[in-house]
């Protein structure tokens, strides 16, 4: 929205003097857009009714996957550090 005011702004400025009432229809616009948006808001973009259940279902597993994902990636950068570290002190 702010970008699209920017651009508004931007056009209103410069067409004013070719159209003397341009200001007036960017208002009356941004008025009628504002109301819609917030008529939107109220009537569409309501909170779903919550349901309960009994677990998280396939998000589980892949939790589980990206755990041990991210193990085994901890593991093999440890393994890479103390290989350089003790690669670093022989010379």
């Amino acid at each position: 929205m702010r970008v699209f005011a920017g651009i508004q702004f931007g056009f209103v400025t410069i067409f004013v003097a070719a159209f003397p009432l341009a200001p007036l229809f960017a208002l009356l616009n941004n008025t009628i857009e504002i109301r819609s948006d917030a008529n939107k808001f109220v009537t569409q973009l309501q909170r779903p009714m919550a349901v309960r259940a009994q677990d998280i279902g396939e998000t589980r597993a892949q939790f589980d996957l990206t755990h041990r994902g991210s193990e085994m990636a901890a593991l093999k950068r440890k393994k890479f550090v103390l290989k350089l570290m003790f690669y670093c002190e022989q010379y």
